[in-house]
């Protein structure tokens, strides 16, 4: 049994690995969508409202993927970060209330 347990851990590492990967791959397109106010195209008042709407996740879930992308843009070295999968979605999020382009 332990090696079952081992087995289901190890499955479970790679594919919250792999939801990483593909939530970073998807994190790009929101911030270009923000920056270009694209949402403004069918009247949502907010990049987050449209990824509400347009992707079927929570309001939250949407105002952390906005707030990811826009420190992707802004936040040089957490973009980085991000990017090479060193830091999370979650531990981005949970970074950029305070963070500043040197930080």
């Amino acid at each position: 049994m332990p090696f079952r347990h081992e087995a289901l851990g190890d499955a479970s590492a790679e594919l919250s690995a792999r939801l990483d990967a593909a939530k970073s791959r998807l994190i790009a397109p929101i911030g270009e969508f923000d920056e270009s106010e694209g949402r403004a195209d069918d009247g949502c008042l907010a990049c987050a409202r449209r990824l509400s709407w347009t992707c079927g996740v929570s309001p939250d879930a949407a105002r952390a993927q906005a707030r990811v992308a826009r420190a992707s843009r802004e936040l040089p070295l957490t973009r980085e970060a991000f990017g090479s999968r060193r830091v999370s979605c979650s531990r981005v999020r949970a970074m950029t209330p305070g963070a500043t382009p040197a930080s």
